[in-house]
């Protein structure tokens, strides 16, 4: 029977949000009222799918797994967490409630609704106990404890929902089927010592007469004020506390509020009132950074900066954890002067000067990353956690993890994902458009996206092809999978590496995408090093020189080959090609021989809107076989005649070698006549400008035969500049199936005769 959450329904624990691929954490914005789901026939049960918008607005849809609880003021509930199994084991969140309980010598009424509330059990043996919300406490954790305490501003798994732990799914059940009670004052007040304000570290509260947080030590703020005097003392209360700076937030400062308003306002004031109270106080309070007189203290903000989310310098980049997202979002030069100009208070302060002097000093003091590839090259972030590609695992979004790109689609089971691609229409688009083998090329490259290894992978991937052919269309639906292709890609031309400025386009970014590459100029030696992720000086207007490394995967869309003036093998291995060879049209064009096949209107949208799951995990499957095959990308036959057919447009020498040479271990031929042979043939093909002769004799030596002193045996002189174990084609004969030896134009020597193996005949340095 499926699971349709009648324990959602029966016990009224509304609202909630979806939650997909059996996690324990929504990806749907849940402060967006539309995803927000607050009856009883807006449950779907689990794998149906249900719609959502996402965070750019988008309408998408995914199936249920389970839901998510609202808690706080908006459900009338609150939930205390108590972990089990959590971290390395060490503390156990139920042993340590039931010390708290006995401590507190509650009455027999207190213990039974201290534990007999309505209690749900995790898929990890924790449980989560429900309690009519009482206002107060802050929504936060206590790992010393393991408890963790969600109200306004939390979310908590409901019952009925699965979620995946190693391979097995497993239920939130119901441990105690009762009502929900109200927590104890005794343990409500107690909480505060570990939720409201301070944090306690152990097991137990310090032993302290003081009340928690640091108060004022003048003893008249403590005190009961009756009506009459309500409004005045607790507004007095508020402005003694703002003097210290730590109180100057609403987060740190309500919490405390809300705790006098229960302790000493008697009869306590309305909890919207106390709020308004901390916000009107508020408005009058001058940051942390600032003096009394407002004015910024330079090394105060960026300290405020810096300690209000965890954050790291890379290059000329600022990155700043978003909590929201899991990522670290950067911020270049123009977006470091706005986050001095935001926190401004009075107008002489906004100042070029004292702002260029903010990002300097954040520049000086943040932790100073250059490189962080062993985040990036093992785990990738996308909308539902963060996957460890060592062990397959989808870990919860943590600042600890440094990743500052999002992928557009979800994790989940990989057998599930065989049987959506068998069906989907994303499997057809690839089919109608490239061959088989060209497809897991493509399906590597992709994979390269998501976790780039560039100093192991050493490749960039050129889709060439004519027009209409899917080329575009192949781009659109690969940055579809970004979920900021703003901040995430460059595009920096094969033709543009020499430009003195361009490697700043790629600071912050993880793919380089060139969807029509003209290719002008030729390719600048910085190709090689970048695409290998070697360290590469990086000049941008204005800052200092820094060196840097890219860990990126490079994508060009090509009509016709780049002009190089690097024959190197190291070269030619850089670029894999994917040919588009299939030209779309009408049915008109097929019919004139115009086009080989009909295109498929609106195919594209279809798989961005619907398909970007199936998207992303067959790139994940790709990089998986990537992995598993040492960092060696497949290359189909299509791709590898490809390159074949570059290296004879680019290399002269390398036509000519392949067209009229074969090696022939112990046979020489005379450099001078070699190289008069080679000019003959380049005049013959109309290549307008041969190699002259050092460059011919390097390249000859990169094909494995070095220029030395030796017996020229096709002129038949010792002790002379020859090229060795190399032979015309036209010199060497063919063994046929009657095993007679077939000589063509000229006569082999006895030397050819004694040493030659017809085995050698077709041998080719590469």
């Amino acid at each position: 029977m499926p699971n349709n959450f009648e324990v959602i329904k029966v016990k009224e624990l509304f609202p909630v949000v979806p939650v997909f691929n059996y996690t324990n954490k929504p990806v749907v914005p849940w402060k967006k009222d539309v995803n927000r789901l607050s009856r009883d026939y807006e449950l779907k049960g689990v794998n149906e799918y249900i719609d959502y918008v996402n965070n750019k607005n988008e309408v998408k849809k995914s199936k249920v797994t389970g839901y998510a609880l609202i808690t706080g003021k908006d459900s009338g509930i609150m939930v205390l967490d108590l972990d089990r199994n959590h971290g390395d084991g060490s503390k156990d969140g139920i042993k340590a409630y039931k010390e708290l309980i006995e401590s507190l010598k509650l009455t027999q009424e207190e213990q039974k609704q201290a534990f007999d509330t309505f209690t749900v059990k995790t898929p990890n043996g924790g449980l989560h106990l429900y309690f009519k919300y009482k206002e107060g406490l802050k929504n936060d954790s206590n790992k010393d404890l393991s408890i963790d305490i969600r109200t306004d501003g939390g979310l908590i798994i409901a019952p009925g929902s699965l979620r995946k732990i190693g391979e097995d799914i497993r239920e939130y059940t119901v441990y105690k089927d009762n009502p929900i009670y109200d927590i104890p004052i005794k343990l409500f007040d107690k909480l505060t010592e570990y939720f409201g304000v301070n944090k306690v570290k152990g097991n137990k509260p310090k032993e302290t007469n003081k009340k928690p947080g640091r108060h004022p030590k003048n003893k008249e703020y403590y005190t009961v004020t009756n009506e009459g005097g309500r409004d005045n003392a607790l507004i007095k209360y508020l402005g003694r506390l703002i003097t210290q700076p730590m109180f100057r937030d609403i987060h740190e400062l309500l919490p405390m509020a809300m705790m006098y308003n229960q302790c000493y306002i008697n009869p306590p004031l309305d909890a919207q009132e106390v709020e308004n109270k901390v916000n009107s106080i508020l408005s009058y309070a001058k940051p942390v950074y600032c003096k009394d007189n407002g004015k910024i203290i330079n090394g105060s903000l960026v300290k405020y900066v810096l300690d209000k989310s965890p954050s790291y310098i890379k290059g000329n980049m600022l990155y700043i954890y978003n909590e929201e997202l899991g990522i670290y979002e950067y911020k270049d030069t123009r977006d470091q002067l706005k986050l001095y100009y935001d926190h401004v208070i009075i107008d002489e302060d906004i100042d070029p000067g004292k702002a260029d002097k903010f990002a300097k000093t954040i520049h000086s003091i943040a932790d100073n990353h250059k490189e962080l590839f062993i985040y990036e090259n093992r785990y990738i972030n996308c909308l539902n956690g963060v996957i460890d590609t060592e062990t397959d695992e989808l870990l919860e979004f943590t600042p600890q993890i440094k990743l500052d790109t999002k992928f557009n689609g979800n994790y989940y089971d990989i057998d599930k994902y065989k049987e959506d691609y068998n069906k989907s229409k994303f499997k057809s688009f690839l089919e109608n458009i490239l061959d088989d083998g060209t497809i897991l090329t493509l399906q590597e490259a992709w994979g390269v996206m998501l976790c780039p290894n560039a100093t192991k992978v050493q490749q960039c991937f050129i889709y060439k092809g004519e027009g209409s052919n899917g080329k575009s269309s192949l781009f659109d639906i690969q940055t579809a999978l970004l979920y900021d292709k703003d901040k995430s890609v460059c595009g920096i031309g094969l033709g543009k590496f020499g430009d003195e400025f361009i490697m700043a386009m790629a600071e912050g970014r993880r793919v380089n995408i060139v969807r029509d590459d003209t290719v002008e100029g030729k390719i600048n030696g910085v190709f090689k090093s970048a695409v290998c992720g070697e360290e590469i000086t990086v000049n941008k207007k204005n800052k200092d020189h820094v060196q840097m490394k890219f860990n990126m995967a490079w994508f060009y869309g090509l009509n016709r080959m780049p002009v190089t003036n690097d024959k190197s093998y190291g070269f030619f291995r850089r670029p894999i090609f994917i040919p588009f060879n299939v030209r779309f049209g009408t049915m008109e064009q097929v019919q004139r021989g115009e086009a080989d096949k009909i295109g498929v209107p609106g195919i594209v949208e279809d798989i961005i809107s619907n398909e970007l799951d199936i998207v992303f995990m067959w790139a994940y499957e790709g990089l998986k076989r990537l992995k598993a095959n040492n960092w060696k990308v497949t290359q189909s036959e299509a791709s590898i005649q490809e390159m074949e057919e570059y290296k004879e447009e680019a290399d002269s020498a390398y036509a000519f070698y392949k067209r009229e040479l074969i090696r022939v271990p112990g046979y020489n031929l005379h450099a001078k006549t070699l190289y008069e042979e080679y000019e003959n043939w380049c005049l013959m093909e109309k290549i307008n400008s041969p190699m002259n002769v050092t460059q011919f004799g390097r390249q000859m030596a990169s094909y494995g035969h070095k220029k030395g002193t030796g017996m020229a045996h096709d002129i038949d002189k010792p002790g002379n500049s020859v090229f060795f174990g190399v032979n015309y084609k036209k010199n060497v004969y063919i063994q046929v199936e009657n095993t007679e030896k077939v000589f063509e134009e000229n006569k082999q020597s006895t030397f050819m005769d004694a040493s030659f193996k017809p085995s050698d005949i077709g041998n080719s340095p590469f």
